[in-house]
């Protein structure tokens, strides 16, 4: 393990990444690196998307003109369920809300 030669310092400003690096190695503090990020929407796809009616325009006149809605999967002792929320873009408060196992339940219901 090299160790830097302090002597060389001694009256001088130290450089920053010499300081930290050795106390860090003396430590015994290493990095841990992350993981590359992994895209996990997979966009070319045949199926049918919806139209952007909003335009990214969040916000509503008054309640119940515009709601909006996502689903995800939450893990729970009973392992991965689907949580579907519907918010209302005027008041910010959730209209509706339905758990699943499965996400094609939530199409079923919305046919």
């Amino acid at each position: 393990m090299a160790s830097v030669a302090w002597a060389a310092f001694v009256g001088k400003t130290v450089p920053r990444t010499v300081f930290w690096s050795s106390s860090l190695r003396q430590n015994g503090i290493r990095v841990q690196r992350s993981r590359k990020f992994k895209r996990t929407t997979d966009s070319d796809h045949a199926f049918n998307i919806a139209l952007n009616l909003l335009q990214q325009d969040f916000t509503a006149s008054g309640p119940n003109r515009k709601w909006a809605g996502d689903i995800t999967y939450v893990w729970t002792r009973e392992g991965w369920v689907y949580l579907a929320v519907i918010i209302d873009l005027f008041s910010r408060r959730v209209v509706g809300w339905a758990i699943s196992k499965s996400p094609v339940a939530f199409e079923r219901k919305a046919a």
